[in-house]
């Protein structure tokens, strides 16, 4: 696992920043979304799908940075990018870890990018990722993971990244 603290310039964190927190964004609702024992888990949170197999949202080109930066920071280059979503997830009273999951049964990498600091990590098997703004971790897509929930800000804003690649020299 690979954890970069300050992954962004600032000048450009802040405007990924500005664009996630603020109010022209469309987020759609997603009810159950991670599957226990193959049904939905007693969960929600919001989701923008910025790539997917049906296609790109128009803040693709604000969230490709991020990608330059995973080859500049951590030599990982991409050789299939999978998807990529913002999630929100809103403060439910509760700072609890959610459903663990992998987010395909093919084998992939997992990138979340936190863009706002709260008291809602990231689990990552049994390694605790505090959520930071700013921060990127990487790990292998294969290992079970579960986002938190937070109890301390009214959201939890990520940028998940699915794909498939490799570490370079």
């Amino acid at each position: 696992m690979h954890i970069i603290d300050n992954f962004l310039p600032p000048s450009l964190f802040n405007d990924i920043e500005r664009l996630l927190m603020g109010s022209s964004i469309d987020w759609s609702y997603v009810d159950g979304a991670t599957l226990v024992d193959g049904k939905p888990a007693d969960e929600f949170y919001f989701v923008h799908k910025v790539m997917s197999a049906q296609g790109t949202s128009s803040l693709f080109n604000d969230i490709k940075p991020l990608l330059y930066f995973m080859d500049d920071r951590l030599k990982f280059v991409i050789d299939n990018l999978v998807r990529i979503n913002c999630t929100m997830c809103t403060n439910q009273g509760k700072a609890i870890p959610q459903a663990m999951h992998t987010d395909f049964p093919f084998p992939h990498y997992t990138g979340i990018f936190y863009v706002n600091t709260n008291n809602g990590p990231t689990i990552v098997e049994d390694t605790k990722v505090d959520s930071v703004a700013n921060r990127f971790v990487l790990f292998d897509g294969s290992m079970n993971h579960a986002a938190s929930l937070q109890d301390d800000t009214r959201t939890r804003v990520n940028i998940v990244f699915n794909m498939q690649g490799h570490f370079r020299d």
